[in-house]
């Protein structure tokens, strides 16, 4: 064998041994483990749905819940998170509520009331804060309970912020002593946990598991220990940290040539559609295209650069000399839309530019041609929508869109040229289905 082809044997070898063993590692992590396990959480999506979580913990709670334990989740609740004094008195007095109304517009999370007490617990997993949100739960159950405390209860114990904490109209801020901040990751998790330990009943024994597995998964907290176990695994030898640094050399030019790969499928699979509606494809202005310094700065620039494909939809006489334009682009999601081009303005580009606020004679012209009745008019886009599925959802829906800068499991399935063929293809089809309804033709 000549030294050239030794070297070319040899190359990438060490590389190709420390991939394996990551694929390895991943495949029998616990993560793995408990993603094979069935638990009827996932299969539900009652992970990303925020009510539901809350609604398994209200009943968890409630003496009078459909476990039929009466109190005693309760009392070790009130006794292990809380720590309220003689909790299990105070578990035998308490009623539990869900969704507790204080007005017209609130309802808090969680209530424990009864033989004076009033305690409101606040739950956050995705949905933000609102204004005066622990201020007003708290003036509203010191009314009731002179040593009532706000239970802020969100997945890593986060402190509520001065938007929440502040009145609206600024003249009180309820202060930190009188709010108890748990969280999902720790306080809820270890509580389930005793719970399995102390409970007989095999159906709730895997019905709290499955819960805590539920939430470990919200939390990060599997993620987390997959991540240390790579991490001691490829510091363990010279040869894996050695081919370590070189992968990541490459990490942001893969990623990159992934985004590459999935226009240049998109813009094969759109040429039937773009027959169809007798769009051109665009070659004047390379507007953000995949093909340039777009897609090669993604993942170098702190700002998105947008990669994205181009065509001018034709025999739109718009006010000015604007263009109607159908687009297929990536800032963090995917998405495709309607927007406005402008090709006599001036940009940093040079000549042409987005027509980010168009008049309302441009608007009328555009009336003639599409149905504008849903347009958003957001800068340059008349509408868009997410690919593959037009909306996006929480859940399973929006898990399916990908996301370029966070690599989400969406946007990794579309490096395996099947998956990536199938899920084009649905975004086309949803892309045709659109601009059929929206094509005034």
């Amino acid at each position: 064998m000549n030294i050239e082809k030794h070297i070319e044997n040899y190359e990438g070898k060490n590389e190709e041994k420390l991939l394996r063993r990551v694929k390895e590692t991943v495949q029998s992590s616990e993560l793995e483990k408990a993603e094979q396990e069935y638990n009827i959480f996932q299969v539900l999506e009652c992970g990303a749905k925020e009510v539901l979580m809350c609604r398994m913990l209200a009943d968890l709670l409630n003496p009078k819940g459909r476990h039929g334990k009466g109190s005693i989740y309760l009392e070790h609740f009130l006794k292990d998170v809380l720590h309220e004094p003689d909790a299990a008195a105070l578990s035998q007095t308490l009623s539990v509520y869900k969704e507790y109304p204080i007005d017209e517009e609130r309802r808090i999370d969680i209530v424990f009331t009864g033989n004076g007490r009033f305690i409101p617990v606040e739950v956050k997993i995705y949905a933000g804060e609102q204004q005066a949100q622990c201020c007003d739960y708290y003036q509203y159950a010191i009314k009731r309970d002179k040593n009532t405390y706000v239970v802020y209860l969100t997945l890593h114990g986060t402190m509520p912020s001065k938007y929440s904490l502040e009145s609206k109209d600024g003249s009180y801020m309820l202060d930190l002593s009188n709010v108890k901040t748990i969280s999902f990751e720790n306080e809820i998790s270890g509580w389930l946990q005793k719970l399995e330990w102390m409970e007989k009943d095999p159906v709730l024994v895997s019905t709290l598991h499955q819960y805590r597995q539920a939430i470990r998964f919200v939390s990060g907290d599997l993620r987390e220990r997959q991540k240390m176990d790579l991490v001691n695994m490829i510091i363990s030898k010279e040869d894996h940290f050695r081919s370590m640094i070189a992968i990541s050399e490459v990490i942001d030019q893969t990623k990159a040539k992934l985004i590459y790969t999935v226009m240049t499928e998109f813009e094969k699979q759109m040429s039937a559609v773009a027959l169809k509606y007798g769009m051109i494809r665009e070659n004047r202005f390379h507007w953000y295209e995949y093909q340039d310094k777009a897609t090669q700065d993604y993942y170098h620039q702190n700002n998105s650069t947008y990669p994205g494909i181009n065509y001018v939809i034709p025999g739109v006489a718009l006010s000015g000399g604007a263009e109607l334009w159908f687009r297929i682009e990536v800032e963090y999601d995917l998405f495709a839309g309607l927007c406005l081009f402008d090709p006599s303005a001036k940009s940093e580009m040079g000549i042409g530019n987005q027509l980010d606020e168009p008049s309302e004679d441009v608007k009328k012209s555009l009336a003639t041609r599409i149905d504008t009745s849903g347009a958003q008019y957001d800068a340059w886009w008349v509408q868009w929508w997410y690919l593959p599925t037009g909306e996006k959802e929480h859940g399973a829906e929006k898990e399916r869109i990908p996301n370029f800068k966070t690599m989400n499991e969406a946007a990794i399935q579309l490096s395996d040229p099947k998956k990536r063929a199938a899920f084009i293809k649905e975004s086309v089809d949803m892309i045709d289905m659109r601009l059929k309804q929206l094509m005034l033709l």
